[in-house]
């Protein structure tokens, strides 16, 4: 029966690392994103000053940039590998969050929010892609 089918496919799934490295990946990707969109109104209120309403916009500029990369990288991963995509991506995302913590600047820390957006954009498009 197909349920049977089904459970077997899960188990032959669950059966191999390579499976456990891409939930850990989106995992990554995806949790971070949306942990991000619920802290960045708070970054930006209380460290930036800002009142909420202009807080949450460039919290939805974050979303947008991070949604756009995610529909744009599929092709780059094909060309030269999901894993590429998702190396280079937690590399620009990591220099993102540093720029944040390092930084008092807020054009520093803006760019800092936009490249971890980039950077999980990649990461969530490349798995998207090696699924």
């Amino acid at each position: 029966s197909r349920s049977r089918d089904a459970a077997q496919s899960v188990r032959t799934a669950a059966g191999v690392w390579q499976t456990w490295a891409l939930v850990f990946v989106y995992i990554i990707g995806f949790g971070g994103q949306v942990a991000l969109t619920g802290w960045f109104p708070s970054f930006w209120h209380e460290a930036g000053g800002m009142d909420l309403g202009d807080a949450g916009g460039l919290t939805a500029v974050y979303g947008l940039t991070s949604a756009l990369v995610r529909c744009l990288i599929g092709p780059v991963a094909d060309r030269i590998g999901g894993a590429v995509v998702v190396a280079v991506g937690m590399v620009v995302a990591s220099v993102g969050a540093w720029l944040i913590v390092l930084s008092a600047d807020f054009y520093a820390e803006l760019a800092g929010q936009e490249l971890i957006g980039v950077g999980f954009g990649m990461i969530n498009g490349a798995v998207f892609k090696m699924v």
